[in-house]
């Protein structure tokens, strides 16, 4: 979309795409874009929100870009209009982090195995998702644990129900990073990393 004098200073424009169905978690968001910054304007910002419920509601934001972040060439104070590859950036996100991974259910509705789901959002600030399944009543634990290996915080340490179960993982006085998470339930052992972006 060109945006050189298009609209009124500090004014928001929505985009939609059409509504992609049957995708996977091994499927891919991908765009290029191109900006150039305006001397002696606020900054544009560009914000790429997903649904995964036909476009009732938006929860994930997988792109944030503003001002310097966003350009991919110098200021300029004449309309820009790419001419080269060169003043173009992409962007690629893939859709396992945010498209629940289907488990399998018996005659009862109960899941068939034990699942750890891939949190969302992810990255995230300062909160995420995680859910999981219990195929048998057992004890469960689920742990993050730094990259070093040291035990950040147990989220679940008691016995669980057949069924599936969400929380979340206010990671607000935490660090900046990339965190591992555990689920342990009897000789059921998984583990998924989750990115911590302030």
């Amino acid at each position: 979309m060109d945006f050189y004098g298009y609209s009124s200073l500090g004014e928001t424009d929505t985009m939609n795409t059409r509504i992609f169905t049957g995708l996977e978690a091994t499927d891919s968001i991908k765009f290029d874009y191109a900006h150039a910054e305006y001397p002696g304007y606020g900054p544009d910002r560009l914000i790429v929100r997903v649904s995964i419920d036909g476009g009732q509601t938006y929860p994930f934001t997988i792109f944030d870009k503003e001002g310097v972040a966003l350009a991919t060439v110098p200021e300029t104070s004449s309309n820009f209009v790419p001419t080269n590859s060169n003043e173009w950036a992409t962007f690629t996100y893939s859709l396992g982090s945010i498209i629940p991974v289907l488990v399998e259910l018996n005659e009862f509705g109960v899941p068939r195995d034990f699942v750890l789901y891939q949190n969302y959002p992810n990255p995230f600030n300062p909160s995420t998702i995680i859910k999981y399944a219990v195929s048998e009543e057992r004890p469960v634990s689920i742990k993050i644990f730094d990259l070093t290996g040291r035990e950040v915080v147990t989220l679940v340490n008691e016995v669980k129900q057949p069924g599936t179960y969400q929380l979340t993982f206010d990671a607000g006085k935490y660090a900046s990073g990339v965190y591992i998470y555990q689920m342990i339930s009897g000789d059921f052992v998984q583990v998924k990393k989750m990115s911590l972006l302030k």
